[in-house]
C-alpha cells in the first residue's frame, strides 16, 4: 500500500468517525430543553450570580445597539447545568434557540456560564466571526480566569462583557457611553485589547497554513446544529415553555419586559469562539 492510498484511508477514516461524533453530539443536543430568554431578554441568570447592576449594564449595552442600524445583540446566560452536552454543544445550542442577533447580519454573541460545573464560552454569530475571533475571545476569558476561579462571577462577567463591547463597538465606529461611563479606566481598557488584538494578528500570520479537516469537521458541525435548531424551534412552538413570556425569535419586539421591549433578532452561530474551564 502506497503512502498516498494510506492517509487517503486513514482520512476517510477519520472523517467518519467525526460525523459519527457529531452526529451523536446532534441527538443530545435534539434532547436537550434550553430555557427560554429572562423578561429582560438579553440576561439569564439562572445561577442568581449577577447583580442588579451588572444586569442593567448589559440590558443597557444592548439598548444603545438597537440605535445602530446594524442592531448587534451581546447576550449572557448563566446556567445551573450543562446535562450532557459539552459547554460548546450547549452554546450553540442556546444561541440557535434564542437566535441571537439580526436575522441578516448574524452578529450576534453570547457570554455562557455554568458556575457549579466551572465551564465558560464565548459563542459568536457568523457575522461577528471576523471581530470577535477565536484567539481574541480566547484571550477575553483567559484574562478574567482568576476572578471566575475565585467565583467573583458578577465582576469576571462584567469584564468579559465589557471587553466584548469594547471590540464590538469598535467594529461600528461608535464609542459607547454606557461603557465609557461606568469604567474609570476605559482608554487602558482600549489599550489592552489593541495589544492583545495585534498579537492575535501576528499570531494568525505565523500559523496562515489551513488543515482541511477540522474545516471539514466544522462544516459538518454547522451543518448538523443548524438543522436540528430549526426542528427544535419548530417542535417547540406548540407548546408551553418554562420561560413563558416570550412567543417568538423572529425579529421585532414584545412589550412589557424590562429589556426595553426588545427580543431577539432571529440570528445563529455555527460554533466561532472560545472556551475555558475554570
Amino acid at each position: 500500500m502506497t503512502g498516498k492510498k494510506y492517509r487517503q484511508i486513514i482520512s476517510k477514516l477519520v472523517l467518519v468517525s467525526a460525523l459519527g461524533l457529531v452526529l451523536v453530539a446532534g441527538q443530545k443536543v435534539k434532547a436537550t430543553e434550553f430555557p427560554e430568554p429572562s423578561e429582560a431578554v438579553f440576561v439569564y441568570d439562572e445561577s442568581n450570580e449577577l447583580s442588579a447592576a451588572t444586569k442593567n449594564y448589559i440590558i443597557e449595552i444592548n439598548q444603545e445597539y438597537e440605535k445602530t442600524s446594524e442592531k448587534p445583540q451581546l447576550a449572557v446566560a448563566l446556567v445551573n447545568s450543562l446535562g450532557e452536552l459539552t459547554v460548546d454543544e450547549y452554546a450553540v445550542g442556546l444561541f440557535n434557540k434564542w437566535q441571537i442577533g439580526d436575522k441578516e447580519l448574524s452578529n450576534g454573541a453570547l457570554l455562557l456560564l455554568a458556575p457549579t460545573e466551572g465551564k465558560v464560552r464565548i459563542e459568536v454569530g457568523y457575522g461577528l466571526e471576523d471581530v470577535l475571533t477565536d484567539a481574541l475571545t480566547g484571550w477575553m476569558l483567559d484574562d478574567n480566569l482568576e476572578a471566575l476561579k475565585a467565583q467573583q462571577f458578577d465582576q469576571g462577567v462584567y469584564q468579559i462583557v465589557t471587553e466584548m463591547a469594547l471590540k464590538i463597538n469598535e467594529d461600528l465606529g461608535i464609542e459607547s457611553q454606557v461603557v465609557k461611563s461606568q469604567n474609570r479606566d476605559y482608554e487602558q481598557l482600549i489599550a489592552d485589547q489593541k495589544a492583545a488584538t495585534t498579537e492575535e494578528e501576528e499570531v494568525s500570520q505565523g500559523n496562515s497554513k489551513v488543515s482541511i479537516s477540522p474545516v471539514v469537521f466544522r462544516f459538518l458541525g454547522i451543518i448538523i446544529f443548524l438543522w436540528l435548531s430549526r426542528k427544535l424551534g419548530s417542535s417547540g412552538s406548540g407548546g408551553s415553555s418554562s420561560g413563558g413570556s416570550f412567543g417568538g425569535f423572529g425579529g421585532g419586539s414584545s412589550g412589557g419586559s424590562t429589556g426595553g421591549g426588545s427580543s431577539f433578532g432571529g440570528g445563529s452561530s455555527g460554533g466561532g469562539g472560545s472556551s475555558r474551564s475554570f
